[in-house]
């Protein structure tokens, strides 16, 4: 099977310490977590394992920096890319990609990422802004 690949597209997302203490984060794709099952339990539904499998092995979704610690003030830039491949055979348009990613605050709360991309034909367009700006409520994370 042939894989189509177009160039990647960027979403920056800029991050702000606005606390007294350093703050570390990581994102977490849903194969940082595995865990060795047991051989009884119930590991969900395959085709899902899959899809998200080879999403991430293709690096379709991917974060830059993926972890990293903020100084009181400091403020970073994170890179939310996709890639648009299309994983099934032959010529596919309007293949949509969806994996969710989980936004971790070390000794704090955790806000999960939808990501969403659709791959689409050399002459198709598809426009959908629904807001430039998003600012999150200040919110404690916890004491040291």
């Amino acid at each position: 099977s042939t894989k189509l690949k177009a160039r990647p597209r960027k979403v920056i997302i800029t991050v702000k310490n606005c606390g007294g203490t350093p703050l570390g984060y990581r994102f977490k794709f849903p194969s940082d977590n595995k865990v060795k099952e047991e051989l009884w339990a119930d590991p969900g539904e395959p085709s899902v394992r899959r899809y998200e499998k080879s999403i991430i092995e293709n690096n379709i979704f991917q974060i830059k920096p993926k972890t990293a610690t903020l100084q009181p003030g400091e403020v970073r830039d994170i890179e939310l890319i996709y890639s648009p491949i299309s994983l099934t055979k032959g010529e596919s348009r309007n293949e949509v990609h969806k994996l969710k990613v989980v936004f971790q605050i070390e000794n704090g709360k955790s806000l999960v990422f939808n990501l969403k991309g659709t791959t689409l034909g050399p002459n198709e367009g598809l426009l959908t802004v629904k807001k430039n700006d998003y600012f999150l409520p200040q919110a404690k994370i916890g004491l040291l």
